[in-house]
């Protein structure tokens, strides 16, 4: 009668054709637990190129998200630079676009009148200023686009939320905080 349990694993000789590949396999997963480290240093915004996601990738799916084929590896340009350079302005948008007009609701603390080019200089909210150099940056430097960003102003700044919708259907509400998170790291202010 047999003593030794059906499912015992088999011992294994130095002469055994089975132990060359195991070294071999164990020496693999022994360095993939190695560089484990040096994968998550890398896995910074510049060197995975995902500096310019959409919300849903920045809240709920992580720094891998697809950012629909375009190579986003710098920022937007910050407030400074459009005011420097009026030229580079989308076309049909100029200093003067009123900013309700342009992103769908008031600058925060200001008028119905203030304007972009006024934004960009606003050192007293710098949530506007932001907002104007993201939604201008968002025509030629995104995604997101246009209207992602005017929905996060009228939605998540100045409304009841902007519900970010990621990976497998889950869903996040962002308020102002959030959204002055998200400009941050559109304008490369965070990593």
């Amino acid at each position: 009668m047999n003593q030794t349990h059906p499912e015992a694993p088999a011992k294994h000789t130095p002469t055994d054709i089975n132990a060359a590949p195991r070294k071999g396999r164990r020496k693999l997963i022994q360095a993939g637990i190695a560089g484990a480290p040096v994968l998550l240093a890398l896995k910074s915004t510049p060197v995975l190129a995902g500096n310019c996601k959409h919300p849903s990738g920045f809240s709920v799916s992580g720094n891998l998200s697809a950012t629909g084929g375009k190579n986003c590896s710098s920022p937007f340009p910050g407030p400074t630079d459009w005011i420097k350079n009026p030229s580079t302005w989308p076309s049909g948008i100029t200093p003067d676009t009123v900013f309700k007009t342009a992103l769908g609701a008031n600058a925060l603390g200001q008028a119905d009148t203030f304007t972009l080019g006024e934004a960009l200089g606003d050192t007293a909210n710098p949530l506007n200023a932001k907002a104007a150099a993201v939604f201008l940056g968002s025509f030629s430097y995104g995604p997101p686009g246009p209207a992602v960003i005017k929905a996060l102003w009228t939605d998540g700044v100045q409304g009841g939320g902007y519900a970010s919708l990621g990976y497998k259907n889950e869903s996040t509400t962002w308020h102002q905080t959030e959204v002055a998170k998200y400009f941050d790291y559109l304008l490369g202010l965070i990593f």
